[in-house]
């Protein structure tokens, strides 16, 4: 919509005396983002006046807390160097800024908490270049993930009401063609208002603002949006900036793309009261959430290889938060009499932490002397911290384990490790220095025990690895083949790997689902309690050829899997003497997947049947198990051309 001169004086004057940047004087205007050039040349009109003034400290603009107030000058990079300083968000600049008062200065209190990603405070393009470049990762496109503090949306919502009150007062249409002039005064007892100062989620869900009779507060606020556009978040604002900035420097965007450059705005210190309903009602809402649970982990002390977690995780309670006070400012403060309601109820000590908000965003955006103390706490600059972030890279094949006593994944218990390294261990160690990444995790087509070797053509696996710095490792047949080589000559060749190769996402979901279809062939040695003849072999090969059994949940497993009763098949065996004795034989079968072989052998105490044991009426045990194949295509040549 087109606003009128009058009306952009009125809301441009105001936006100025409360001490706004030019930047959100643009986005109440109605400047649309895509509109980037002239969002950078108001970023760098606000710059020089900073940078050229007496030294005295100014204070981030009450709107957008800072966070557009950068230089988005592409040639500031080529005069800064260096990383982000971890108490302002850059190199030495160009110039010297003023340094803010004691009271707002930034310090970096939990830098020890974040030390791979220390907090910022960026004032130019070159700290956001020297963000994207901390992490180490070797490339150029990228998504921007943007998340902003939940105190912005209840400050946007203030400055609205601010404005849209101040236009109706001085550009009023002539009478009779005011729509607000016949609605009914607000009261107290709204119902909007009345839920303004409830904490609970249910509750802000169960007022249906905006409906068939919408309250008077809400349609005189829509009345009056006829004379103020639609402002622009903060975020799209920000986006658009840093993009055009960025491209700049040579990174181009992909909103698509597998790495993701992640900016985290925090405000500190005097943004707790603004913050804390939301941020409360959002860590509320994801406990009660049985996902969220926390997942155990291994016993400090131990150095075991810990992979590093998504940024996506560690801000996802930021995002909710913000989300949480999008809503409550959108749906619940539409008028500048809901928050001269919450303030009044906040001062007589009768409001929530919703009203402690709305109070203090109204103070922070009103420029109210009387609250000079409170408005420069308020006001102080929000905190960044960058999250540069490639999506896993996958890497698939088939490994093989020569020795017993080497678990799949790395195994503590009792407060100590358990076997002689890893399958995990031994197949990222080369394949993370490659991709230069965090860690990985391993995902496989089934596994073996601990005292089981995997002979054979091996078991079909995929490594997930996270974070690759070098994202375009074993893109060649090349690396995988040198990858193959280095693997056989480290760890004294207890696991090796064949078939390395590039896999995507969705091989990792055929991977699964077809391990659940495939056919395995074991070589195992038993013993039983009574001397064997030939024909009590030919007998239990001809028996255990074709043949169904139901076995329950082993014991050994039971105490972490559900108690099942699974009918599975065995569907080839052969039974063969060891040489010199008649108590010990071999056996090599073909079965079903999900067959416990050990369980078959010896009974479980009756809840495998029928068993080796019970084919020949006697005892028997398992003495050693290998798995010599696993009928499955997936990696080598054939699995290449498959995949």
């Amino acid at each position: 919509m087109v606003i009128s001169e009058s009306a952009t004086e009125t809301v441009e004057h105001e936006l100025r005396r409360v001490g706004a940047c030019s930047q959100c004087v643009l986005r109440f205007l109605g400047t649309r983002a895509a509109d980037a050039r002239a969002y950078r040349e108001a970023a760098a009109r606000e710059t020089n006046v900073v940078s050229t003034s007496s030294g005295e400290y100014r204070p981030p603009c009450p709107c957008c807390l800072g966070i557009l107030q950068f230089d988005p000058n592409a040639n500031q990079v080529a005069r800064d160097e260096g990383s982000p300083s971890r108490d302002r968000g850059g190199g030495e600049a160009s110039h010297k800024e003023p340094e803010p008062p004691a009271s707002t200065s930034f310090t970096n209190a939990n830098a020890g908490d974040k030390k791979d990603n220390p907090r910022c405070r960026p004032s130019k393009i070159s700290d956001y270049v020297a963000g994207f470049k901390s992490g180490g990762h070797e490339c150029v496109t990228y998504g921007l993930d943007l998340v902003l503090p939940p105190s912005l949306p209840m400050r946007q919502a203030a400055t609205r009401a601010v404005l849209r009150k101040l236009l109706g007062e001085k550009d009023a249409p002539p009478a009779g063609t005011n729509a607000s002039a016949t609605l009914p005064p607000v009261t107290p007892e709204d119902d909007a208002l009345a839920l303004a100062v409830s904490d609970d989620d249910d509750e802000l869900d169960r007022v249906g603002v905006g409906g068939a009779r919408p309250n008077g507060a809400v349609a005189q606020a829509n009345s009056l949006d006829a004379y103020l556009p639609t402002t622009v978040p903060v975020r799209d604002a920000l986006e658009a900036v840093l993009v055009a900035a960025l491209a700049d420097n040579g990174f181009k965007h992909d909103p698509k793309a597998p790495f993701r450059f992640g900016v985290l705005f925090e405000h500190p210190g005097g943004g707790a009261d603004e913050t804390e309903f939301a941020m409360k009602q959002a860590h509320d809402t994801a406990n009660r959430d049985p996902r969220n649970r926390k997942k155990r982990g291994p016993p400090p002390g131990l150095n075991l290889p810990a992979l590093k977690d998504s940024p996506a995780q560690k801000w996802v309670s930021f995002v909710a938060g913000y989300n949480v006070a999008e809503r409550t400012a959108r749906e619940k403060f539409a008028s500048y009499e809901h928050f001269a309601v919450a303030s009044e109820r906040h001062k007589q000590g009768a409001g929530s932490t919703v009203c402690a908000a709305a109070t203090a965003a109204m103070r922070a955006v009103s420029g109210d002397e009387k609250n000079a103390n409170s408005q420069q706490n308020s006001q102080q600059n929000v905190s960044c911290v960058f999250f540069p972030w490639h999506a896993p890279a996958y890497v698939g094949g088939r490994y093989l384990k020569w020795q017993r006593g080497v678990p799949q994944s790395p195994w503590f218990a009792d407060g100590g490790v358990v076997g002689d390294g890893s399958v995990q261990q031994a197949l990222e160690k080369q394949v993370l220095r490659k991709f230069k990444a965090d860690g990985a995790k391993l995902n496989s087509a089934g596994r073996e025990d601990m005292d089981v070797r995997m002979l054979g053509g091996g078991r079909p696996f995929i490594l997930e690895v996270h974070n690759p710095r070098n994202p375009l490792a074993f893109s060649t047949q090349r690396e995988c083949d040198e990858m193959e080589l280095l693997m056989e000559s480290s760890n004294d060749g207890v696991v090796t790997a064949c078939g390395v190769h590039r896999v995507s996402q969705e091989n990792y979901i055929k991977m699964h689902e077809g391990s659940s279809e495939k056919q395995k062939t074991y070589s195992c040695v038993c013993w039983s309690s009574k001397s064997l003849t030939e024909d009590d072999l030919q007998k239990l090969s001809t028996a255990s050829t074709d043949l169904t059994i139901n076995q329950k949940t082993p014991t050994r497993v039971l105490h972490r899997r559900t108690s099942a009763t699974r009918q599975r098949v065995i569907h080839a065996a052969a039974a063969n003497f060891v040489d010199g004795t008649k108590k010990f034989f071999t056996l090599e079968l073909t079965t079903q997947a999900g067959t416990y072989i050990k369980e078959f052998v010896h009974g479980d105490f009756g809840r495998t049947s029928p068993s080796v044991g019970e084919i020949l009426g006697c005892e028997c045990d398992i003495m050693q198990l290998d798995v010599t194949d696993i009928q499955m295509e997936f990696g080598g040549p054939a699995g290449r051309e498959e995949m």
